[in-house]
């Protein structure tokens, strides 16, 4: 059965200019919410910080990603909108980067840090791809478009807790598992490889948990910086996808992109 008037229409998918803006909106929402996920378990789970502190320690990033919005307008008069979209993921790998290695270090500045430059450099994306997307589709249709980038943040944050939450839990199993202390029972070892939280709640049933928790704690570091660095790579990927598909959008005028010949 085919509607006349779909609910979603598919063939907007048709448009490689608006699958592409898409694809950016959903990857840049994968990697915000999915290292949402890892960087709070591990300041909880391996720092040790309580929920209301390691809520604290995000303020900064909060900050950050309102700083990034508020400079989005400017950026805009003097880069096309590609290119600061382009930039600001540049900016946001390499805060994910330095979180990947403040993580190793177990700098609680250094990941402040770095996730304030990613939320800096992730800002002018809301207002970029909106745009991007918009103006992609046809007039008559910027209705069902907008909802299409809404539906892949969604989806794309989503997507991101469960990819990288899985690769996380995927990583620290392997090394866990390799690097169980002698002596540990099976049932706790059983416990503690099912994720860090349960690998506290284990230590504490074992006469040398600490040994166990101590192993738990360097496979999810170990875990979470390889995260992050993947983190990283698919921004500079997302990057250099949008600057190669929307670097004739000269600028954003009344909410619609406007197209040029590259000078």
């Amino acid at each position: 059965m085919k509607l006349e008037v779909p609910l979603l229409d598919l063939r907007l998918f048709r448009l490689p200019a608006l699958s592409v803006a898409l694809s950016v909106n959903a990857l840049d929402f994968l990697v915000g919410f999915g290292i949402l996920v890892v960087v709070a378990q591990y300041l909880q789970l391996v720092l040790g910080l309580s929920p209301v502190d390691a809520g604290l320690w995000g303020v900064p990033a909060g900050l950050g990603f309102v700083v990034g919005s508020l400079l989005t307008s400017a950026l805009l008069r003097v880069l096309r909108p590609a290119y600061a979209l382009g930039s600001g993921l540049m900016l946001g790998a390499v805060g994910l980067a330095l979180m990947a290695y403040a993580i190793g270090v177990h700098s609680l500045i250094l990941i402040t840090l770095g996730n304030t430059l990613f939320a800096v450099g992730s800002a002018p994306g809301t207002t970029v791809v909106a745009d991007l997307v918009v103006s992609s589709a046809p007039k008559d249709q910027s209705g069902s478009a907008s909802a299409l980038s809404e539906t892949c943040s969604e989806f794309g944050g989503a997507l991101g807790i469960a990819l990288l939450g899985s690769l996380v839990t995927f990583i620290y199993r392997q090394m866990l598992a390799v690097a169980l202390p002698a002596g540990v029972p099976a049932p706790a070892a059983e416990t503690a490889l099912r994720g860090i939280g349960a690998a506290r709640a284990a230590a504490q049933t074992w006469n040398d948990g600490a040994a166990l928790l101590e192993a738990a704690k360097h496979a999810y570091t170990s875990a979470a910086g390889i995260a992050l660095l993947a983190s990283a790579a698919i921004t500079v990927l997302t990057a250099i996808l949008a600057v190669t598909m929307f670097k004739s959008r000269a600028s954003i005028e009344g909410g619609v992109a406007v197209d040029v010949e590259p000078p």
